[in-house]
C-alpha cells in the first residue's frame, strides 16, 4: 500500500512538474467607490495551469490607504486564457471569490472581516520567452476597480 501511494504521488508531482506556473509580482492602486479613497496595491500570485488555457491562482495582496488603515486580501482565482502560451500576446479573464481584511485606527482601532467577489481582464505581454508584463483590472463586490501591472516569469511553457 505504501509503495502504491508513493507511486501515486511521484506521478501526480511529475504531472504538475510538466505544467505551466507563472509567478508574478504586482503593483498598482485601488478606488473604493463608496468613499474615494484610493489604496496603494502591492502584492503576488502564481497560476497554475490545469489545461493549456484554464488555470487556478491563488493571489494575496496588501492595500494601504495611509498608515492608519490598510486591507489584506486573498483571493483564489480562475483564469481562462483566449490565446495559448505560445503568443508574445496572451489576453485572459480572471476572477475569484476570496476573504478581505480590514483594518483601521483614526478615530477607533478596529478589524473587520469580509468576503469579496470580483473579477476582469488583462492581458500578458511576453518580453521574450519567460518573462512577461501584464497590466489587468478588476471589479470587486466591495464596490472597489482595481488597476494593476504585474511582472512575472512563466516556467514550464
Amino acid at each position: 500500500m505504501l509503495r502504491q501511494i508513493l507511486l501515486a504521488g511521484a506521478l501526480a508531482g511529475t504531472a504538475l512538474a510538466q505544467r505551466a506556473v507563472d509567478v508574478r509580482g504586482t503593483v498598482g492602486v485601488a478606488e473604493f467607490v463608496d468613499d474615494s479613497q484610493t489604496h496603494k496595491t502591492f502584492g503576488g500570485s502564481a497560476r497554475v495551469y490545469l489545461t493549456r488555457r484554464f488555470a487556478v491562482e491563488p493571489e494575496i495582496q496588501y492595500m494601504r490607504l495611509n498608515s492608519y488603515h490598510s486591507d489584506w486580501l486573498f483571493m483564489p482565482n480562475v483564469s481562462f486564457d483566449f490565446r495559448s502560451l505560445d503568443k508574445r500576446v496572451v489576453p485572459y479573464a480572471i476572477g475569484g471569490v476570496g476573504y478581505t481584511r480590514v483594518t483601521d485606527g483614526v478615530f477607533r482601532s478596529f478589524t473587520v472581516d469580509t468576503w469579496v467577489a470580483e473579477g476582469g481582464a488583462g492581458v500578458k505581454l511576453y518580453l521574450n520567452p519567460r518573462v512577461f508584463v501584464a497590466p489587468e483590472f478588476r471589479i470587486g463586490s466591495e464596490v472597489y476597480a482595481r488597476a494593476t501591472i504585474s511582472v512575472g516569469y512563466t516556467f514550464g511553457r
